[in-house]
């Protein structure tokens, strides 16, 4: 899969769930997703993704499932821009750059229902309870 190809993806227009995982694409791609505004369900597991490209998912209104397991470049800064995305009710964060600062930003998301937080050494009791 290529990125060209990822942009012929805009022409499915209902699309509801998309599985990226370890396609090897970086923050161009979120821009290409930002404008799928049907997505329910996202993997973005794997991706070469940062803080900066996350701002391109925040009008993902219908988002309920969003997966960012081991993007490393992915941290407290990103999370903040999730305050938009009031449907998610799911959310992997493994691997990542966050720190318990990051998820104070998290408490925003009022239909969240399943957080999953692996592999975060930056994260400590303190920033869960």
């Amino acid at each position: 899969l290529s990125e060209s190809s990822l942009e012929s993806l805009s022409e499915f227009g209902r699309l509801r769930s998309l599985n990226l995982k370890l396609c090897g694409f970086g923050n161009n791609c979120l821009k290409i997703l930002g404008s799928l505004s049907c997505l329910e369900e996202l993997n973005l597991s794997h991706l070469k993704i940062n803080d900066d490209g996350l701002q391109n998912l925040c009008g993902l209104s219908l988002l309920r499932k969003l997966n960012l397991g081991n993007c490393v470049g992915v941290g407290d800064e990103g999370l903040e821009k999730f305050t938009a995305l009031t449907s998610l009710t799911h959310l992997t964060l493994a691997s990542n750059s966050i720190s318990d600062k990051g998820l104070q930003h998290l408490t925003s998301l009022i239909n969240l229902q399943d957080l999953v937080l692996a592999d975060l050494p930056m994260i400590t009791n303190e920033g869960v309870f």
